[in-house]
């Protein structure tokens, strides 16, 4: 498998048999990679991993407001159930009520 630049040659041949260019394949990919953490280590995220997390955001925000603001400790608890909801759907993790959500959504069942 190889990489193609924009002259239309390999920049990398990668072995499945033998593992050889995996390095410099890792290395390419991080030098096109834009997006980098905290630390300066670069990382890929999906556009709906992104909403995820901003989403869980704005809901542990809204807690932390209702808890600084002396509201309801129920109301605030339902923000950081809804921010673990977001939190949990980005690593993988599913509930009975998310699976079924999941499963009417992209079957069209009874019809």
């Amino acid at each position: 498998m190889g990489v193609f630049n924009k002259d239309g040659l390999f920049d990398v041949l990668v072995s499945a048999k033998n593992g050889d260019g995996v390095t410099e394949l890792k290395n390419k990919i991080s030098l096109v990679s834009e997006n980098a953490g905290p630390d300066g280590q670069k990382y890929f995220a999906r556009s709906r991993h992104i909403k995820l997390f901003d989403e869980g955001l704005g809901f542990l925000e809204a807690a932390m407001f209702k808890l600084r603001s002396g509201s309801d400790v129920e109301l605030a608890a339902e923000d950081l159930r809804f921010a673990r909801a977001s939190f949990d759907e980005v690593v993988g993790v599913k509930t009975s009520d998310s699976l079924l959500g999941d499963i009417f959504s992209d079957f069209c069942i009874g019809k």
